[in-house]
């Protein structure tokens, strides 16, 4: 996630997430979110960036840093996955049932 209202509106639905600030993350950001995924959440990460353009180009940058340190990386959507459904959207916004259809179709975690 980018920030924290992010993280409120997804712990409000019960998804736990950690918020970044940004949508650029740091080299210290990366080594303690994969130092995280590694001992705490079997070396996965899921971002969910703001499904904007600026969200699209932090989480391509973010792919590739937790790609460099092995994690299995998972983009939960973009402006054109999903059938283009949440472009524009931010994460925050989601409702329970655009959450429940993101797990069900095993997108994030």
């Amino acid at each position: 996630m980018e920030g924290f209202n992010d993280v409120i509106g997804l712990d409000n639905l019960g998804v736990p997430a950690l918020g970044i600030m940004s949508n650029r993350m740091t080299e210290a950001q990366v080594g303690k979110i994969a130092r995280w995924a590694k001992q705490v959440g079997s070396g996965r990460v899921t971002l969910m960036f703001d499904c904007d353009p600026g969200g699209v180009e932090g989480a391509k940058e973010a792919l590739w840093y937790f790609a460099e340190q092995r994690l299995d990386v998972r983009l939960a959507w973009s402006p054109s996955m999903h059938g283009g459904a949440f472009a524009g959207k931010q994460p925050e916004a989601l409702t329970r049932e655009e959450v429940e259809q993101f797990l069900a179709s095993g997108t994030p975690s």
